[in-house]
């Protein structure tokens, strides 16, 4: 979809806004951007959000989804949890995914050594059955089952259903598929979130003076638990966890305060329309990789290449096509190539089988590995990195490694940067394959020199940003233990 279109939908968006009802209001500022991106698939252009159209189901499909999600006792399936509250903690992280446990590792050692006591919220059970007890105070906010935030779930699709200024935006033939994915939308999602955001108002109070650690400051899961913060008079600061590029979904973002990777980021959000101040940091999760990288760069041997297949989850904006696309063209490529070898890591958000049952269809021995998904990533064992829209395209040139961006169309990539750094080829059959991989043992100086230039330009203070972040974080100089 091209971009002014979604800037226009936006436009039109935000006059709705300045005159929507009161019982609205909170609503449509904290789920604006996935509503709009709902309204430009339906008219037809690109997909942009994780959320998938569904009205081509059948009828009885479709009420059966909306009637589970409705009455499920939790959209997520939390169990309550008891813990501990740090109620003298000066710092409370939100922690959703796992990009954003990354981040939030180097920043907890920085403020062990210093004996700051913090405390950790997951948002996700998952996450928090793996990692709690690395932490000294950690919690999974559990949504409780609560019939008025059921029934305000209901009052809400029933208002945008019957709303007649937002079915404007709508082409009339095509008005009653926004009123059913709008049902399906918030069926998903809205009566978790509104449960999710009555414990996070409990815990907030549990912990009157702490600032309030988000690792992003978009989506409508954290956009409405920022305003629970807001209305509680607390500070809040975001933390960049990935890329960050000119979009609708950085726009009106409600943090205090946004800590980016660099000043190529803070441009991107203040171009965006971010409306929050920056303060460039570097990257905690990167700290770590520059302090690893070795000092000489492996050197290239054509007649034995070693590829690293970090491919995406195929449940987000990059589709599952798209993986299959890639992991096909992978094996293919290599099926005719004794010399190559290919190490696959399935995404951390990836939990079906489908990489390993395609290898082993594949039955190409040895030259092929699957790694555990939540396995370290060991870059400097590797030749090239082959990925597809994914912030490993990043780590790899932290290591100086050339990157293959496999994808079928040059429209789906998101993250130009790796094209127009010099740093990464697009590789979209077997003989453009073969053409980059030539390339790359042909000019490796090239990619090294493309590399080191790339990730100066896109992240500060390397190998010392939990530093920086944490001096920034204490300026107010909370009580020790």
């Amino acid at each position: 979809m091209a971009e002014y279109d979604v800037w226009k939908i936006l436009e039109r968006y935000e006059n709705w806004e300045k005159h929507v009802p009161s019982s609205l209001r909170s609503y449509a500022q904290d789920f604006k951007v996935e509503l709009v991106e709902i309204i430009a698939q339906i008219e037809g252009h690109y997909p942009l959000s994780g959320y998938k159209l569904q009205s081509h189901l059948s009828n009885w499909e479709k009420w059966k989804i909306i009637f589970k999600k409705l009455t499920s006792k939790s959209s997520f399936g939390y169990h309550k949890t008891e813990v501990a509250i740090a109620h003298t903690a000066p710092l409370l992280f939100v922690v959703e995914y796992v990009g954003h446990y990354k981040q939030l590792i180097p920043i907890s050692m920085q403020l062990v050594q210093q004996k700051i006591r913090f405390q950790v919220v997951f948002l996700c059970e998952d996450l928090f059955e793996r990692h709690h007890k690395e932490f000294e105070n950690a919690i999974l906010l559990s949504p409780k089952y609560l019939y008025h935030s059921l029934l305000k779930s209901i009052k809400i699709i029933w208002l945008l259903r019957k709303d007649k200024y937002v079915a404007s935006m709508i082409q009339p033939e095509k008005r009653s598929k926004w009123r059913l994915e709008i049902t399906f939308f918030n069926a998903k999602f809205l009566n978790g979130i509104l449960s999710q955001c009555a414990s996070f108002a409990i815990l907030i109070n549990q912990i009157p003076k702490a600032q309030i650690i988000f690792f992003k400051s978009e989506g409508c899961r954290i956009k409405s638990l920022i305003r629970i913060c807001k209305e509680h008079n607390r500070r809040v600061i975001a933390i960049q966890h990935g890329f960050i590029k000119h979009e609708i979904k950085y726009t009106d973002l409600p943090a205090d305060i946004y800590l980016t990777w660099s000043e190529h980021f803070s441009q991107a959000l203040s171009a965006s329309r971010a409306g929050c101040k920056t303060i460039v940091t570097g990257c905690a999760n990167y700290d770590y990789f520059f302090k690893k990288r070795p000092q000489k760069s492996r050197i290239l041997n054509a007649q034995h290449l070693h590829l690293l297949f970090l491919p995406n989850s195929g449940n987000s904006q990059t589709p599952r096509s798209e993986l299959e696309f890639a992991i096909n063209l992978c094996l293919d490529f290599i099926r005719t190539r004794p010399h190559i070898s290919l190490e696959i890591k399935p995404h951390p958000g990836d939990h079906s089988s489908f990489l390993a049952d395609q290898v082993a269809d594949a039955k190409l021995g040895e030259r092929t590995n699957i790694l555990s998904r939540n396995a370290p990533i060991n870059y400097a064992n590797s030749d090239i990195v082959v990925t597809m829209n994914s912030t490993t395209g990043i780590e790899g040139a932290i290591f100086n490694k050339p990157i293959l961006i496999l994808l079928s169309d040059l429209s789906l990539i998101m993250v130009e940067e790796y094209l127009t750094s010099g740093i990464g080829i697009w590789v979209n059959s077997i003989s453009s394959f073969e053409t980059a991989i030539t390339n790359i043992v042909t000019n490796p100086s090239i990619f090294e020199k493309n590399a080191l230039f790339f990730t100066r330009q896109i992240i500060a203070n390397p190998g010392f940003a939990a530093e920086t972040i944490c001096e920034y974080l204490l300026k107010t100089e909370p009580p020790k233990t």
